[in-house]
Order: C-alpha cells, then sequence, then structure tokens
C-alpha cells in the first residue's frame, strides 16, 4: 500500500505536463464527470459500482501526468481496478471477469517486464521522453492489449456488449485510451506504426459493418477509431502526433455520445437490432439530434470534430500506405453509420410498437441535456480546435474549400449504403471470421501448445540434457559472434 502511495505522491507533486498529456488527461475527465452524472440519472447502481467507477475514471485522467515508469505502472492497474470492480457489480460478474481479467493480467505482466527490462538498461525509472529503448516488444504487446488493437481485441468486445448500458458508457471512455497514450509515451513514433493503425482501422470498420446488434456495432467502431489514434501517435512525424493526440480526445467525446443514445434508444425500441430500431426520429428529437452529431463526428464530417483530426491526421503521416487505409476506413465509417441513422431514425414506415419507459421528469431532462452538452461540445471542437488543443497548427480550421473537400468520403460512403450495401454485407459475411470463430481458434491453439508441451515434458532425462547442451551451444554462439 505504501508502494502505491509513492507512487501517486510523486505523480501529483512531480506531473508530467507536456501539453498532450494535459489535453488526454482533461478530455478523459470531463466525459468522465458527464458520464457519471448521466448514469446517476440513468439507472441506480450500487455503492461499490461507484466506487469502482470513479477508480477507473479518475486513474485514466490521472496517467497521463506519470513522468516515471512506478507511477505508470501503479495508475494503469487502478484502472484496471476499477473496471473490475465496476464487473463485478454486473449481473453476470463471473462470465465478464473471466474475458476481462485475464487478457489485463497479461497486459500487466508484460508492461512490468518490460519496464524491469528498461530500469536494467537505463538505471532510472524516469520515462524516457523520447520512448524506451529496451522491453519494446513486451511493452508494445502490453498497450495493444489494453488499447485493445486487433487481434488482441476480444476482452473488450466480448466485455462491452455484456455489461449493462450505463457500464458500456463508462467503460467506453477509458482503457483503450490509456492504452493508445501508452503507445504515444512509451513508444518511440515509426511507418511501422502508421500502418498498423491504418490497418486496424479499416479491418475494424469492415467488423462493424457485419453487425446487426447496436453494441457490438459500436465496439468495433470504438478499435476503428483507436487504429487512427496509433496511426497518429505512433508516427515519427510531430504534427501527426499532434493530430493523434486531438483525434484521442474527439472519440472521447462522440464515442461516448454515441453510447448514451443506444442506451436510451434500446429501452424505448425494446430491442438492440440496428434493422429493428426504426422510428426513433419521429419519438425524440433530442436524441435525433444527438444521433446524427455523433454519427457526423465519427465520419469526419465537417464541421464536426472528427473532420478536424483525421484530415490533419491524413496530411501529416508520412507513409501513403496509411493514408489511403485510413481513407478506405473513412469511407467504411460512413457508410456504417448511414446505415445506423437510416434503421434508426430516419428510415420512413409505419412504427414498431413503443416500449414505455417510466422516466422521471428529472431523469428524462437530465440525460437528455447531457446528449446535447456532448453534440455540442463535438461541434465546437470542429469549429474551434485551437480552443482545446493549441498544439494544433495556427491553419487548422476549416474554410470554405475544406468544407467542401471534406463533404467527398462521407457522400461516397452514405451513397455506398443505399447503393451496394447489400452486396458488401453478403461478402463481409463470408470472408471475414466471426468473434466466435476467433475464440475457437484461439482455443485450439492453446489446447494444442499444452498438449505439445505436456509431451516435450515427458520425463526423460536425455531430452532434458538435449535441451541443456543445446541452449548452452546455442547462448555460447551468440556470445562470440555478437558484436
Amino acid at each position: 500500500m505504501s508502494g502505491i502511495t509513492a507512487a501517486l505522491a510523486q505523480t501529483v507533486n512531480t506531473p508530467y505536463t507536456e501539453p498532450g498529456a494535459v489535453f488526454v488527461s482533461q478530455a478523459i475527465l470531463l466525459f468522465g464527470l458527464l458520464a457519471l452524472a448521466f448514469v446517476a440519472l440513468h439507472t441506480k447502481r450500487s455503492t461499490l459500482w461507484w466506487v469502482g467507477a470513479v477508480v477507473h475514471v479518475g486513474a485514466g485522467a490521472l496517467l497521463p501526468y506519470t513522468a516515471n515508469m512506478a507511477g505508470f505502472f501503479v495508475i494503469w492497474e487502478l484502472v484496471t481496478v476499477g473496471a473490475a470492480i465496476v464487473l463485478v457489480c454486473e449481473p453476470d460478474a463471473d462470465g465478464l471477469l473471466r474475458r476481462y481479467l485475464p487478457w489485463q493480467l497479461l497486459a500487466a505482466a508484460l508492461l512490468l517486464s518490460g519496464f524491469a527490462l528498461q530500469f536494467a538498461e537505463s538505471g532510472s525509472i524516469a520515462l524516457p521522453a523520447a520512448g524506451v529503448t529496451a522491453g519494446r516488444v513486451l511493452i508494445g504487446i502490453a498497450v495493444a492489449i489494453k488499447a485493445a488493437l486487433m487481434p488482441l481485441h476480444l476482452w473488450m468486445v466480448e466485455t462491452y456488449v455484456r455489461v449493462r448500458p450505463g457500464t458500456a458508457v463508462i467503460l467506453s471512455a477509458v482503457a483503450t485510451k490509456i492504452g493508445v497514450f501508452g503507445v504515444y509515451r512509451l513508444l518511440p513514433g515509426s511507418i511501422t506504426l502508421e500502418i498498423l493503425g491504418g490497418i486496424i482501422a479499416t479491418v475494424a470498420v469492415l467488423y462493424a459493418l457485419r453487425q446487426n446488434r447496436l453494441r457490438p456495432f459500436l465496439a468495433f467502431h470504438i478499435i476503428s477509431q483507436v487504429g487512427y489514434m496509433i496511426a497518429g501517435v505512433g508516427s515519427a512525424a510531430a504534427v501527426a502526433q499532434i493530430a493523434g493526440l486531438y483525434h484521442l480526445g474527439n472519440p472521447i467525446a462522440y464515442k461516448g455520445l454515441l453510447f448514451m443514445v443506444v442506451a436510451l434508444m434500446v429501452p424505448m425500441t425494446g430491442t438492440s437490432n440496428i434493422y429493428s430500431t426504426r422510428g426513433m426520429g419521429r419519438r425524440s428529437f433530442v436524441l435525433t439530434v444527438a444521433a446524427i452529431a455523433g454519427a457526423l463526428s465519427i465520419s469526419g464530417v465537417p464541421p464536426f470534430n472528427g473532420y478536424i483530426s483525421k484530415s490533419l491526421l491524413q496530411s501529416s503521416l508520412v507513409s501513403p500506405v496509411a493514408v489511403h487505409l485510413l481513407t478506405i476506413a473513412g469511407i467504411g465509417t460512413a457508410l456504417s453509420f448511414t446505415k445506423f441513422l437510416w434503421h434508426g431514425f430516419l428510415r420512413p414506415g409505419p412504427l414498431p410498437q413503443a416500449h414505455d419507459v417510466q422516466e422521471g421528469l428529472i431523469v428524462k431532462t437530465g440525460t437528455r441535456t447531457i446528449t446535447a452538452v456532448l453534440s455540442l461540445l463535438c461541434l465546437l471542437m470542429g469549429l474551434y480546435p485551437r480552443s482545446f488543443f493549441a498544439e494544433l497548427p495556427v491553419s487548422t480550421g476549416i474554410t470554405g474549400q475544406s468544407f467542401l473537400s471534406g463533404l467527398t468520403w462521407p457522400i461516397a460512403g452514405a451513397a455506398l449504403f443505399f447503393i451496394l450495401y447489400g452486396p458488401i454485407l453478403r461478402v463481409l459475411l463470408v470472408t471475414l471470421p466471426g468473434s466466435n470463430t476467433v475464440v475457437s481458434l484461439l482455443r485450439s491453439a492453446g489446447t494444442r501448445g499444452l498438449q505439445l508441451m505436456q509431451r516435450q515434458h515427458s520425463g526423460d532425462i536425455r531430452r532434458y540434457l538435449g535441451w541443456a547442451v543445446g541452449g548452452t551451444l546455442l547462448l555460447w554462439t551468440w556470445v562470440v559472434l555478437a558484436p
């Protein structure tokens, strides 16, 4: 306990106050407060749940300020502890923890091992400004798990879709974002990370397109947006890193907004099936406006905030491959959210049977007000980006020409929905393996690995001697030939 206290005290006394870190912290804290207020109005929760939620959000907001490995690791794990406490309070707590904790414990072990290698090389617990120089592979896998990078994303998809709606709102903003911040803070920039981010953004949006339930749909879009962030904060170009940091803050606003919209619309429609939630546009004006604001923001439509960070990011990346991949992802995102808006809010036709949702005036007014505030925030972050993050280039903003050019790919994506969505969906359903298939493959690989280990550890002394002699020869060969 004294170690945790010391790490927290050092973070408070000697914080890391680089502007990007401050912006990320403020974005997590602001949304976290709005999300907690939303849940307080939306549903009743136990005291233990509130403790976990506050720890989760508070640790996420504090982590960017850490300047040393001890503080980073402790606060990183407090994010996990907070989420675990929240999951304990969910109806299917055992199943959720089985899906969530093993991945997080693996990430913790890898991060700690990577930090140990960094300390062994540098002799200091300070976090290097240019990224770690030792243990990069271990640290890279750890932050990839926390950021839910494919194929290490199963913990997030399997967890977020099974919790109650209010819990999903809280969880959506923190864990993956501190994973992305870990990439920014711990790993040096490279073209490899740019391309990796582009691949993840594209593949995840393809998975989102094949979803027919709302929360899996949003969960895969979280991963896709994380791909954009990785391409930016993982770039070697300074402007791309700034764009990536701004994009880290933007989805906290619009993805949280979309999770709130879904949390409110599912009880009203009685279903989470995207194709069966029609008519919301004629039932709730405020939710319709919020859904449109969130959809336009994530699709990168000017003048909303997603356009600012995505356009700046794509204009400043070093790798043309990454730029093309993010363009494809952008078209897919626009197509995807055209489907969401059309089926849920804009499609004409008879309304399905309404479900009576008992909401008091305070609850109804409060939850809708929070969605309206986030909608306005998405717009203001697009209109006045440098008021929120002064490190953005002076030229950042929207002109008449950029407004028109920014509509090109979103319009292309929307047109694809009305013209070719059916054939595209059939291709995706045939070619992309589902989550259950991926889990089955991982289980099969794990079983075979255990069987191989059992065969190798048969108790035969000759086999053990062979390993010892062979390993020694390899070690001495490396010592002799190494420069």
